[in-house]
């Protein structure tokens, strides 16, 4: 036996080459992401949530701005979650709203 652990090997024993795995690659866009600001309206457990959204104008791209929509309570320093989507709507009036649903780990336009 040799110095070391596989030295009396000789090639016909060596492991077999193992091939990478096929995996889909990610796309990419070839473009620069156009966005706008919307109020995105999704179900969650049969009732309708609201959210702040940027929306690709030329791919429909869908990113999360603010998951939590939050507003101060008066003569307090805390803040009150909003879920009710008139009031986010009050809140926002310069927003167009969209619904949008969950698809995998990102969302999409329906």
């Amino acid at each position: 036996m040799g110095k070391y652990k596989y030295d009396d090997w000789d090639d016909e024993m060596l492991v077999p080459y193992k091939s990478k795995s096929k995996k889909k690659k990610s796309k990419k866009s070839n473009h620069k992401h156009i966005y706008k600001k919307y109020i995105g309206l999704y179900s969650f457990e049969s009732k309708e949530r609201c959210m702040i959204v940027n929306k690709c104008e030329i791919c429909n791209k869908i990113e999360v701005v603010d998951f939590f929509i939050s507003e101060p309570v008066p003569d307090k320093p805390l803040k009150r979650l909003i879920f009710s989507s008139d009031r986010v709507k009050e809140l926002y009036p310069d927003l167009e709203v969209i619904k949008i649903r969950e698809e995998g780990c990102s969302y999409v336009c329906e």
